[in-house]
This record gives C-alpha cells, structure tokens and sequence, in this order.
C-alpha cells in the first residue's frame, strides 16, 4: 500500500457498527469540517478517478494529461489524487502544502529574553534530546526510511507515523507489516505516537511500542481529518477533556516511569471560548498526570491547514506553562521559520511537520543558522544522494513495488528544490517501475551535472 495511504487508518478502529464509545461521545459534538484542497478537480477528472487507489491517482491523471484533452498542471495533479486518497483512506497530512503560498503565521509578540543568545537543550523526560528542533509524527510520510534521513541530516528527534491503538494491539511481525514496529539503532531517541477513542486500550498499545524500542510515547490529540474527528479521536478529544484525561493516565500508569508520555494538541477544536477552557484544562491535567512534554500547533482543528498558524498563541502557552516543556508546531517551512518560532515564542523545541517531507535538510540548515554559519543549500548531487539513500532503506524493509510508490510520493517533494520543479513532479509521478525510477534520476539529477556540482 503507497505512503500516504496510511494503513494504520483503515484497518482498523472506531469505523465499525455498533462502537458503543463512539455513538457515546460523538453525538455530543461535531466539528464542521471543510476541504484544505485549493482547487478542487474538475468533476469529470474528479469522477473518472474516483475509485483508484492513491499509488495510481498521480499517475492516471499524469497520463490523462498527455496526449489526451487539456494539460493538467502539477498543483491539480497532485490535488486530484490526493483527494482520492481522502476520501478513501482518511489521509491526514496536506499533499500541496509545498506547491502554494503560505501565509505568514500570526506573531505581534517576542519574547525578549530569548532573542539573542544560546537556543536551549530539549530535553523530554529523563530522555536527552538536545538540538530544539526534531521531526513530526506525519502520517503515510515518517516511516522508518524517513525517520533515518532526517536523523542523519540533523534531527535530533523523530516521531513514527501515528498507529490507530487497536492497530497496533493486533498488529503481527508480517512481512508487510512488520515494517510499522521496527526500529533501528541509529533512530534512537525515537517517538511512537498512538490515537485512537477507547482508553482501556491505550495502556496495552503504548506497551507494546515500548517493547519493540520506541524511546518516547506520544499521545496524538491534534489531528484534524474529517473521518478522524467523526471517530472520536484525535483532535476530537480537544473537546472531551475527561476522555482525554483518562486517556494519558491509563498511558502513563502502563509504560515504564523511565518512559516519557508525551501530547499532540492543536490550540482546540475552535475559537470558541469553551475550546479555550477545554484547551488549558487538558494541557494542565496532562503535566499534571506525568507528561513530560506537549507539542502544540498553533491552528485549530476546525482551520486544519488552512489560514495562518497562530504564534502568539503558542506565546501564550509557554508563559502559562513555566519551567514545563512545551514545543511548537505549525508554518515551519524553512530553517529561519524554526529559529524564529523558538526566538518569537520561548517555546522549549519547535517540531518541523510538513516543512520536512522533500527537505530533509531543513534541520541541517537550522543548526548552520543557529550558529551563525550561511544557509547551505542541497545540491544536485546532494538531492539525489539523499533520494538514493533514501529508496535504499525503503527497499530494506519493503517489497520494490512498495518502495517505488513510496519514492514516487517523495519524489514529488523533494522536487521542489530543482529550478525545473514541474517537469521534475511531473517525472516523478510518472514513475511506474525501477527503470522509470533511474530514468528520472538521470533526466533530472544527472550524474555529469552531480560530479560537477551544478545546481
């Protein structure tokens, strides 16, 4: 199944008949929900695509855009199949989120006293992190091949793709599947993230992370998909701060006091003042609970990843917060954008979620940044180094039909950085085959141009 499908969503969970907890909590509230898709596809690409699986949506509507009535720009492409894969599979990350123009995020307040001098050390619990800036949970994106990349490029921390609760109870070491618990030496510290609706059965979830070697686990009360809220889970918990709560004690109390418990929060399900009081109600309760750290993003649910994150906001919570550690999140798309966070808001680490899938060498960046050094920027032979290292460790741990999906989502990505963008996404979402795959690399990352070290 193609990155960006997220099996951990449909396979299992809180969709079936008859989910007692669900009819429990979701009656008493629903969020009203709105596409991040701009524009929405045509309804005769739209329909004539409306059944195919995500691994084929780039390409069918790549394919139908050659040869065969009007071009398809990129943007549509990706939005087409990207729809798809909403509507199929519960996709919870924004697939154009690089092809458009971020907005600036909401920041009228600076903290003073962390405007110049050192960044600080994070630390989660007993577990040492150091560098401030660590990589997101992101779901179909952060597998392990990721994880690895960023790690090697200068994150100090990752978290894993988020694992529905009973996934990962009846998840088996199966070829493919087994790909979803493992963990390497080199990933360590490593963060496991759970969401789901039922608290009786986080206790044993988080266990089993810990017993395959997640180093921290974190407890996902911020996604804002439309099938996960009509689930009663993620960021649909913002509003159930009684669920949520018993949710993190059932999870502290089953994992090892050496073990950090850790939360996802966007800044509540609305603007309303009740999500406010609910907000600062769970996030008080947690730390009062045994958490160690909670990430906030600074959008709420009901924005998803449209409009501006709001900054001051997270100004606002680590004032509240004192000496307990918090981390931001939201509209980190560049190495400045991180340092920024981290100077305009006093917040203890800032977590690059989107502002890392095809840039990997964001957190590389931010370090140079942070000691002054001049912004490095990846070169040809670089990109594909890295998209090379990259396809190697996917074929590690998964069949080549897997890895080549896998890449051909990346590859769209990290096309961002050639000069030749849309012919480089177009390329890649073409990619069918391993020959198709060197095609690419050759087109558009070629060797004569990498040993020279043109851009």
């Amino acid at each position: 199944m193609p990155v960006g499908s997220s099996p951990i969503l449909i396979s299992w969970g809180d969709r079936r008949k008859g989910n007692d907890r669900k009819g429990e909590f979701c009656r008493k509230s629903r969020i009203k929900t709105q596409s991040h898709l701009d524009p929405t596809p045509p309804n005769s690409v739209k329909n004539s695509l409306g059944k195919t699986r995500f691994d084929h949506g780039v390409q069918r509507a790549a394919s139908n855009s050659v040869g065969r009535g009007p071009k398809l720009d990129t943007k549509t492409l990706i939005a087409i199949s990207f729809k798809v894969a909403i509507r199929q599979n519960g996709l919870m990350t924004n697939a154009t989120s690089n092809l458009i123009q971020h907005p600036r995020p909401i920041q009228t307040r600076t903290n003073p006293t962390t405007v110049t001098g050192p960044l600080p050390i994070l630390k989660i619990g007993l577990v040492p992190i150091g560098f401030p800036v660590v990589q997101a949970a992101l779901s179909g994106y952060s597998d392990g091949p990721m994880r690895i990349i960023a790690r090697r490029l200068g994150a100090s921390y990752t978290v894993a793709e988020v694992m529905i609760d009973r996934f990962v109870l009846d998840l088996k070491q199966r070829h493919r599947t087994r790909r979803h618990l493992h963990v390497t030496d080199e990933e360590h510290p490593v963060g496991g993230q759970l969401m789901g609706s039922d608290p009786a059965s986080f206790g044993p979830a988080a266990q089993k992370l810990v017993e395959v070697g997640f180093d921290v686990i974190d407890i996902n009360f911020g996604c804002p998909v439309k099938s996960t809220a009509g689930s009663c889970r993620g960021g649909y918990l913002l509003s159930e701060p009684e669920v949520a709560m018993e949710i993190v004690s059932r999870t502290r109390e089953a994992v090892p006091s050496e073990i950090p418990v850790t939360l996802k929060m966007r800044r509540g399900l609305d603007d309303s003042a009740k999500s406010l009081d609910d907000f600062y109600r769970i996030l008080d309760g947690a730390f009062a609970r045994g958490v160690a750290a909670i990430t906030v993003h600074g959008r709420t649910v009901e924005q998803k990843y449209v409009g501006p994150s709001n900054w001051d906001f997270l100004f606002d919570v680590k004032k509240h917060a004192g000496s307990r550690t918090i981390l931001g999140s939201g509209d980190l798309f560049t190495a400045e954008a991180c340092l920024e966070m981290l100077r305009a808001t006093a917040v203890d680490g800032v977590s690059v979620a989107r502002g890392a899938i095809g840039n990997p060498w964001i957190f590389s960046q931010t370090r140079a940044l942070a000691e002054g050094l001049s912004l490095p920027q990846p070169s040809i032979a670089e990109q594909r180094r890295v998209m090379e290292m990259q396809f190697a460790l996917c074929l590690q741990s998964s069949e080549l039909a897997q890895s080549l999906a896998t890449m051909r989502t990346f590859g769209i990505k990290f096309a961002q950085q050639q000069s030749h963008s849309e012919e480089t996404r177009n390329a890649f979402a073409r990619i069918r085959t391993i020959e198709d795959w060197h095609a690419v690399l050759d087109r558009w990352y070629p060797i004569a141009e990498c040993a020279t070290g043109n851009r």
